[in-house]
């Protein structure tokens, strides 16, 4: 019996505890769902009040903006007017500048070019006037040179005319004398013969003087002497040992032009002689180039 009545009495204390704890904690949950619901209602009161200012702010929103808009609008405008007048001040301000700087630029170009061009015409016409005067001067040699052959070709004639005169009045005074002597046979003397034998050695140097001389071209030649040397020298005259260190050379292989007086000795110039050979071996040979005949008494210029 105790303990069944212990076990009942526990059970009912267990039993209202647990009555207890439901009440308390029904209690607890019920002010808790009151905060929350109080919360949830002031939110929502903010958050309405918000709403409306929100919707206030929207409602105002589009007139502000059309306000600004129309300002912003204004400003720009004015600022576009501004700003097209100053750049129309400073383009036209530039503009002249730059144009009056072309044109002095432009200017200064044409009359550089005008100078160059005057300064050219002045060249071009000192070049006609140099040419017109060459020409001059040409034409003027060109007719000299014609007369000059007309008179020497004239003085040629006159030579062969008192040549041929000359000889045929030796040959006369020859026929005479060999006449005169095969007349007088024995009586003839000593000094008639000499008068006759130098009156014919007159007529071979006449005959001699006034054959026609000839500029001949000759080559140093090196072939057979063998010569250590740079070229055959020139003399002073008709000797071969009158030449001095210093005198110029003839190169081997060169050619040279000038009078064959006779068949060892060549005159290019006045006192230059060469010999036609050297220890027996020749020196000077005949080139191409043909030959051309010179007045007597000039001599060829080297």
């Amino acid at each position: 019996l105790d303990s069944d009545q212990a076990v009942k009495m526990a059970l009912a204390h267990s039993a209202e505890g647990i009555l207890h704890f439901g009440e308390v904690t029904t209690s607890a949950i019920d002010a808790a769902a009151d905060k929350i619901l109080r919360g949830t209602e002031e939110h929502l009161a903010v958050v309405r009040g918000d709403t409306a200012a929100v919707r206030k702010v929207v409602e105002e929103t589009p007139g502000q903006i059309g306000e600004l808009a129309e300002v912003s609008t204004m400003r720009i405008l004015q600022g576009g007017e501004i700003t097209k007048a100053a750049l129309e001040q400073i383009w036209s301000s530039e503009y002249e500048k730059h144009s009056r700087k072309v044109l002095k630029g432009t200017d200064d170009s044409m009359q550089k070019v005008v100078d160059q061009v005057a300064a050219l015409s002045s060249k071009v016409d000192e070049r006609l006037a140099a040419f017109e005067k060459a020409e001059q001067d040409t034409k003027h040699v060109l007719k000299t040179t014609d007369h000059i052959r007309t008179q020497q070709a004239a003085t040629q004639e006159s030579l062969a005319e008192i040549v041929a005169t000359l000889g045929r009045a030796i040959e006369e005074k020859f026929e005479n004398v060999k006449a005169l002597r095969s007349e007088l046979g024995q009586q003839l003397t000593e000094a008639e013969l000499r008068r006759a034998n130098l009156a014919v050695e007159l007529k071979q140097k006449v005959d001699s003087a006034f054959k026609p001389l000839c500029v001949v071209n000759f080559k140093v030649d090196n072939t057979i002497l063998q010569d250590n040397t740079m070229g055959l020298g020139f003399r002073r005259t008709m000797q071969m040992d009158n030449m001095k260190a210093n005198d110029p050379v003839a190169p081997w292989d060169s050619i040279v032009s000038g009078q064959r007086v006779n068949d060892d000795w060549v005159q290019v110039a006045r006192e230059k002689f060469l010999p036609i050979r050297i220890r027996g071996c020749p020196v000077l040979v005949g080139a191409e180039g043909g030959s051309r005949p010179v007045s007597r008494g000039k001599t060829p210029r080297s």
